[in-house]
């Protein structure tokens, strides 16, 4: 301490001006670290979880629209609407399928992934059970198409419904526990 009272003030100046700009640009690398770790959390979350949510809840979405359609079809039996249900239909299995694509391309656990394996075979079968279903439709087959719907699919549409529920619960679930992760990343940060 006697060293620095006897320096000169114009030196005590620049060391006084040399310590605060450490301790600023100290101070401005850690926020401007913390800031991108923040960023790259918040993309995490809207990239793997929310993306995730929107996804599966789409195809969620066009699944129960399929089979409302699919039962409407049937229960109105009115051959003059039978091309408008039938491309409705095919449109609404297409928008499932583009759906689980991009949602298998945004899983990163393997929890994630494990879900999604047990949806995709029952989805297969539910699928084929549908275009079966539809045939029979378009051929004025009722009856037939109606025993698809209520019993031979029954099993597997039950799995893709409960399985897409899952992963929709899965990804809010993660997503709470990151945007936790993020608060206290956020805490951490304004320390």
């Amino acid at each position: 301490m006697n060293l620095f009272n006897n320096l000169k003030i114009r030196v005590k100046l620049l060391l006084s001006f040399l310590i605060v700009a450490v301790v600023a640009t100290v101070i401005g690398v850690v926020g401007l670290t913390n800031i991108t770790r923040i960023n790259e959390a918040d993309t995490l979350l809207f990239e793997q979880n929310t993306l995730g949510i929107k996804y599966i809840g789409d195809a969620a979405r066009y699944y129960q629209r399929f089979k409302y359609n699919l039962a409407e079809m049937i229960l109105y039996k009115d051959d003059s609407l039978k091309d408008n249900y039938v491309k409705n239909l095919t449109s609404y299995m297409q928008s499932i399928d583009v759906n689980l694509l991009k949602y298998k391309e945004s899983i990163v656990t393997q929890e994630e992934q494990q879900l999604f394996d047990e949806l995709m075979p029952q989805w297969e079968e539910f699928k084929s059970h549908m275009q079966k279903a539809i045939q029979y439709a378009q051929n004025g087959q009722y009856d037939k198409a109606e025993e698809i719907l209520l019993v031979d699919s029954q099993e597997s549409g039950d799995a893709v419904r409960d399985n897409l529920v899952k992963l929709v619960d899965y990804n809010e679930e993660t997503a709470y526990e990151r945007a936790e992760k993020n608060t206290s990343l956020s805490n951490t940060a304004k320390t």
